[in-house]
């Protein structure tokens, strides 16, 4: 791999200011750790989060092994805003070798242990190894314990978070486990924070079963400095005063993500029956507008966030009154509601809660459960399971998890449960993960978002389909709408490797982020600067990708959504994505 990695391990120079400058390295194998230094050059070049992440990754992770090698590394990364005043910034990210596709994966999550992580002195994390027996760590200031995972092992993640908590002991500690479904090896398993924040994608919580690793506590007294307090201050009440009376931060509070309901499902792309269709009949009744009507909602937001697009839902009626979970987001209703047509938002409450309780990520579960639907209405498996069936839905989760039949199959993914079944043909995939619930045919932007994202198909790594929403890229003119994909893939990668909330895209341009930067490191860097690092880490995960055998030509979607319309028409033509594709890669440098 063509990369200038340098060695962490000694070094003098000092961090720019708001960066610790240490790395805390831990093996499962013989439980032990130590703490490394990380030279200021490296922080300077990659920025935390992303960058360090992307680079240790990288460095730490040999070529070719398999996701469940002990050697496989689990790496935390933390930002220089974290635990500062700073909107936002409660975001930590989880890097490692994925499950599902085999290659490069990045996850991101929210709420109070990004600030807990951050107390314990160090900028990153490095995970290998295997122990023994089930363990789950507590780290702090002042190192690691190893601690006896065993009683907990087999538990549902939300005994688990309260179990480790309680053991350790220690007020205001954060915790995140993994279910049932990372212990038997799901490879679409999550990892998930306490008060319901997980890192979904490309299977985490398989890799840390894998390991035998339960989950972590953090807490610690170490605080970072920034370089200037009262200008940071500032610019927080700066932020706070110019955001608090825009139209989307009211929507943002009001209705969350699920506000997404009603807006794909007029502009026809919702997911519906397994990618048959591009919206729902009765999708009314899955909109954020019924829930906060139907049910009892209460809106939550991470430490330093004006935006609170977290909810808290209570079902007030029917069988499963009384039934609360943090959620549904946007994700959760478009593979359950959309997918698999399950037309309640109450049984989709109770599918979203049996999902974190075991530790599944909703986006894959959806999927892969519309995917056996689908194959089931062909006469393509020989399974009762009607598209819109709750309980079967449920039943066929627990299979998953228990690798039981037909779900120890399914319990592989889409990708490699259709090779072994020979359904290749139904498959949706990009690189091995699952789609997520914005149909490409009608956002073709976020087709090529999903054909070139490097984690395989994710919406996150640019968030354009708020762009293609607002400002009508979906038009004719293909290299505008390419380079508008890559103006939001390089402001948001930035976002990555600061570790802000990408919502905060809205409120939070270049110079506003160069700003924060000189607040924080004392360092002013110029626009174009920025762009070299994003440009950098985006190169790095593509070559991290090709070392790992995963070719140029994966950089496409599935047949289906090229030649084949869906029931509303429409279709993306293969020439023009192949266009989209070829320029993409020009604009990148890539080859």
């Amino acid at each position: 791999m063509n990369c200038d990695l340098i060695s962490i391990r000694k070094s003098d120079e000092r961090p720019m200011e708001g960066f610790f400058g240490r790395l805390l390295r831990i093996d499962l194998s013989s439980q032990s750790w130590a703490w490394e230094t990380i030279p200021g050059n490296l922080i300077e070049d990659y920025l935390g989060g992303k960058g360090m992440g992307t680079l240790l990754l990288t460095q730490e992770a040999p070529p070719r092994i398999d996701y469940s090698d002990p050697r496989n590394p689990i790496i935390f990364s933390n930002g220089c805003f974290a635990d500062l005043p700073i909107y936002g910034s409660s975001r930590y990210g989880i890097f490692t070798k994925s499950a599902q596709t085999g290659g490069y994966l990045e996850c991101y999550g929210g709420g109070r242990t990004a600030i807990l992580l951050s107390r314990t002195g160090n900028d990153a994390i490095i995970i290998k190894g295997k122990s023994p027996n089930p363990v789950y760590l507590e780290i702090s200031h002042e190192g690691v314990l190893f601690r006896d995972g065993s009683p907990i092992w087999g538990l549902p993640t939300d005994q688990s978070l309260e179990t480790m908590l309680r053991e350790v002991g220690e007020p205001g500690a954060s915790a995140l486990a993994i279910g049932p479904a990372g212990e038997a090896g799901v490879k679409f398993a999550m990892v998930i924070n306490e008060g319901g924040r997980s890192f979904g994608r490309g299977g985490l919580g398989a890799i840390w079963g894998s390991k035998r690793l339960k989950g972590v506590v953090f807490h610690g007294t170490e605080r970072r400095r920034p370089a200037d307090l009262s200008a940071l201050k500032a610019l927080y009440k700066q932020m706070r005063r110019e955001g608090q009376g825009k139209e989307l931060t009211r929507m943002f509070r009001t209705y969350g993500s699920p506000m997404m309901v009603g807006i794909m499902n007029t502009i026809r792309a919702f997911p519906t029956r397994y990618w048959e269709e591009g919206t729902v009949q009765g999708w009314e009744c899955l909109t954020a507008e019924y829930l906060k009507k139907t049910c009892q909602v209460r809106s939550i937001a991470c430490p330093h966030c004006f935006l609170a697009c977290g909810k808290r839902t209570k079902v007030k009626r029917g069988p499963y009154k009384g039934l609360t979970i943090s959620g549904p987001d946007y994700q959760t209703v478009a593979a359950f509601g959309g997918l698999c047509l399950i037309g309640s938002l109450e049984e989709i409450l109770k599918v979203n809660d049996l999902c974190n309780r075991l530790g599944l990520d909703t986006v894959s579960a959806g999927n892969v459960i519309a995917f056996a639907m689908k194959a089931s209405q062909d006469g393509r498996l020989n399974l009762n399971l009607p598209f819109g069936d709750t309980a079967r839905t449920e039943e066929l989760l627990q299979k998953i998890v228990h690798r039981d039949g037909l779900g120890g199959i399914l319990a592989d993914g889409v990708r490699d449960a259709s090779r072994t079944l020979g359904l290749e043909d139904l498959a949706i995939h990009v690189k091995g993960l699952e789609l997520p619930g914005f149909d490409p045919r009608s956002l073709k932007g976020m087709g090529l978002a999903y054909a070139t994202s490097q984690r395989g198909a994710a919406h996150l790594q640019s968030l354009f389909y708020l762009d293609e929403i607002k400002r009508e890229y979906r038009t004719e003119d293909i290299p505008e709408r390419v380079r508008a994909l890559v103006e939001a893939e390089d402001r948001m990668t930035l976002f990555d490797m600061l570790l802000i909330c990408k919502f905060y895209g809205n409120y939070l341009g270049w110079n506003d982020i160069i700003e924060l930067i000189e607040a924080v490191t004392g360092r002013r860097f110029r626009e174009e600067e920025l762009r070299e690092r994003v440009s950098k880490v985006l190169s790095l995960s593509m070559e991290f990708n090709r070392q790992e055998g995963i070719s140029v030509e994966e950089d496409t979607l599935p047949v289906k959504f090229l030649e084949k319309a869906g029931r509303n028409g429409i279709r993306l033509p293969p020439e023009e994505l192949k266009i989209m594709v070829a320029e993409y890669h020009r604009l990148r440098g890539w080859k």
